[in-house]
C-alpha cells in the first residue's frame, strides 16, 4: 500500500466517524503502524540498492584495473600507491635481465603488499607470451620488435603530466627519442648506458699519453701505449702485463655494438640521420667508405694492443672490472657497481680511476655527395653510439589491467623508486637529472676521487648531444646485427679482408630483408629513427 492511498483511507475514516473520538485514536494508530511499515521498506530498498551499487562498483573497478593513489602528498617523491583492489595479479615481464625483474618486484612487494607475477623472458619469447603479461621491460635495441608484434600500447598524456612523476626531471633523451615510437610515446626509460673510455690517468701521464679526442689520436695511444714496457713504481699495473694494456670489448654480442662506436662520427652529421639504410629502397650502407674505414681503424688497434684475442673474449664488464683491479690502463666500457669485484684489490685501494667521452672526428662521410666533409665550425666531432644497453618499460596493449599497469609502471620510474630499482641492473643508467646527484649508487667501488663528478657530468653531456647514433631497433633488426657482429669478429682475427666481409654483410642483410619484406622492414627504419615513412621522391 503507498502513502497516498493510506493518506486517503484515513481520511474518509476521519470524516464518517469524526464524532467518535475511540476510533480517530484507532485510526491515528493504524495510520502510525503502516507509516513505520511503510518506512522499513523504503530503508530495506534503499540498502538493497547500495549493495547492488557496490557489487557493480567493485566489479567495474576489478574490469578498470585502477591502483588509486593513497592521497596526494605534498611532496611528490614520497607519494606512494596504496594496497591494490582485489584483482587478479599484474604480471611483470622481464627480458633478459633477471636482477632488475626481481628487484621491482620487490620493491613493489615491501611498499604496496600488492600481488605481482614476475616471468622472465628470453628475446625469442616475445612473439610466443605476447599477451600474458601486463607490463613488459625489455632492451632498447628490441622496441622495434615490440611494436611489430602489437605489445607497446601508447601510454596516456595524463601519467606524464602527472606531479608525482616530475616529467621535467627526466633526462632529455631519455623523456623523448628513446621512448617514442613515430613520435608517440610508448616507453618509460630505465636510463641508457653507453661506451666512455675508462681510464688511469697515472698510467697515461706516466707513459706521456694525452687523452685522444679523435679515433685517429686514440690510435697513436694505443701504438704508445703498447710499447711502454716500463713504468715508475707508482703507475705499475698489477698483475704487470708485457705492455701496458688496452681494452674493448669484442665479445659475441658486443663486437657489433664497439664497431659501431668507432664508426659513430664518421657516419653522422647534423645533415644527414638515415646512416644504415637507403631511405627509398632500404638498401645496405654499410659498404660506404665511414664504415669501412671504422672498421679497418678497429682492427689495426686491436692488432697494435697485441692483445686482440683477448679483445675478441671481453665483455663491457671484463672490461671495467680489468681497469679497477689494475689489469689495463684503458678501456672502452662504463663503470657499474654489479661489476665491481667481491674481493678488495691494492690497485683498487690505491689508484684513482678517470671516464671521458669516446673520441670522434673532425670529418664525415656525406651520403649526399659522396665525399668526406669537414664538420661545420664549432661543431663537436664526438658522436656518442646511444641505445645498445638501455632498458625501456611499457603496456602490454593486449593487458586487460591497462591502467593499473600504467600506474605500476610510473611508479617504478618514479623520483622516489627509480635510483634503487635502475641500479640493480648494469644495462641501466641514470635517467633523472636527480640522479646525478646520487651517482655513488651506480659506480660502488668504481666512485674514487674525482670520478662520480666526470661521470655526472659525462651522462648529462653525453644526453644533450647535437647529434648520436641510435643502436638499430627496427622490426628484426637483431638478425642484421649478428651478421655484423660476426663480420668484426672475423677482421679482428685476421681471417678475412675488410671490405670483403662488409660485402658479404649487405648481402646477408638483403637477403634477410628480401624474406621479412623489403617494404614493410624500410617503413620500420624510417620509424624507429623518428622519420615515418619518408616519400621515395
Amino acid at each position: 500500500m503507498c502513502l497516498s492511498e493510506l493518506n486517503r483511507r484515513i481520511r474518509g475514516q476521519a470524516a464518517t466517524h469524526c464524532t467518535c473520538p475511540g476510533v480517530l485514536l484507532k485510526l491515528c494508530a493504524a495510520w502510525l503502524i503502516l507509516f513505520g511499515r511503510f518506512c522499513q521498506t523504503i530503508v530495506f530498498t534503499g540498502s538493497m540498492f547500495f549493495c547492488v551499487a557496490g557489487i557493480v562498483g567493485c566489479q567495474r573497478s576489478e574490469s578498470d584495473s585502477s591502483i588509486a593513489p593513497s592521497g596526494r602528498s605534498d611532496n611528490p617523491t614520497t607519494s606512494t600507491p596504496v594496497d591494490p583492489p582485489k584483482m587478479e595479479p599484474l604480471v611483470l615481464a622481464v627480458v633478459d635481465n633477471q636482477d632488475l625483474g626481481e628487484t621491482c618486484a620487490r620493491e613493489w612487494r615491501a611498499e604496496t603488499g600488492g600481488s605481482l607475477e614476475l616471468r622472465h623472458l628470453r628475446a625469442s619469447d616475445l612473439s610466443t607470451e605476447s599477451r600474458s603479461y601486463d607490463v613488459l621491460i625489455l632492451p632498447q635495441r628490441l622496441l622495434g620488435d615490440a611494436v611489430a608484434l602489437g605489445l607497446a600500447d601508447p601510454l596516456a598524456d595524463q601519467w606524464f603530466k602527472d606531479g608525482t612523476w616530475k616529467s621535467d626531471d627526466v633526462l632529455l633523451r631519455d623523456a623523448s627519442e628513446f621512448v617514442k615510437w613515430e613520435n608517440r610515446v610508448v616507453a618509460v626509460s630505465f636510463g641508457t648506458p653507453f661506451l666512455a673510455i675508462l681510464y688511469r690517468p697515472d698510467v697515461l701521464q706516466a707513459a706521456k699519453v694525452r687523452l685522444p679526442t679523435t679515433w685517429a689520436e686514440y690510435l697513436a695511444a694505443v701504438e704508445m701505449l703498447a710499447k711502454t714496457r716500463s713504468l715508475p713504481p707508482d703507475a705499475t699495473l698489477s698483475p704487470t702485463p708485457r705492455s701496458v694494456q688496452v681494452l674493448e670489448p669484442l665479445a659475441v654480442g658486443w663486437a657489433a655494438v664497439t664497431f659501431l662506436a668507432h664508426a659513430a662520427p664518421y657516419v653522422r652529421d647534423i645533415s644527414q640521420a638515415v646512416p644504415f639504410f637507403a631511405p627509398d629502397d632500404f638498401g645496405p650502407r654499410i659498404t660506404d667508405p665511414p664504415f669501412e674505414r671504422a672498421l679497418k681503424e678497429l682492427v689495426r688497434c686491436a692488432q697494435t694492443s697485441g692483445t686482440a684475442e683477448q679483445w675478441l673474449a671481453t665483455s663491457p664488464a671484463d672490461a671495467a672490472t680489468a681497469v679497477l683491479q689494475g689489469q689495463a690502463s684503458v678501456a672502452l666500457t662504463w663503470p657499474h657497481a654489479a661489476w665491481t669485484p667481491s674481493r678488495s684489490t691494492d690497485a683498487v685501494e690505491n689508484h684513482v680511476l678517470a671516464i671521458a667521452p669516446l673520441p670522434g672526428s673532425k670529418d664525415y662521410y656525406s651520403t649526399r655527395s659522396r665525399a668526406w666533409e669537414l664538420r661545420e665550425d664549432g661543431q663537436n666531432a664526438r658522436v656518442p653510439l646511444l641505445g645498445s644497453a638501455g632498458q625501456l618499460g611499457i603496456v602490454n596493449a593486449g593487458s586487460k589491467h591497462k591502467r593499473a599497469a600504467s600506474q605500476f609502471l610510473f611508479w617504478l620510474t618514479s623520483p622516489a623508486r627509480g635510483a634503487s630499482i635502475a641500479t640493480a641492473s648494469p644495462w641501466t643508467f641514470p635517467f633523472r637529472k636527480s640522479h646525478l646527484q646520487e651517482t655513488g649508487a651506480w659506480l660502488g667501488k668504481f666512485a674514487q676521487g674525482s670520478l662520480p663528478t666526470e661521470f655526472s657530468g659525462l651522462v648529462e653531456q653525453t644526453q644533450r648531444e647535437e647529434i648520436w647514433l641510435t643502436y638499430p631497433r627496427f622490426s628484426h633488426a637483431s638478425r642484421y646485427m649478428d651478421v655484423l657482429d660476426t663480420a668484426v669478429r672475423q677482421a679482428v682475427a685476421g681471417q678475412e679482408d675488410v671490405s670483403i666481409l662488409l660485402r658479404d654483410v649487405s648481402e646477408h642483410w638483403q637477403r634477410i630483408t628480401d624474406e621479412l619484406g623489403r617494404e614493410s622492414q624500410r617503413r620500420s627504419y624510417l620509424q624507429s629513427i623518428g622519420l615515418g615513412d619518408l616519400s621515395r621522391s
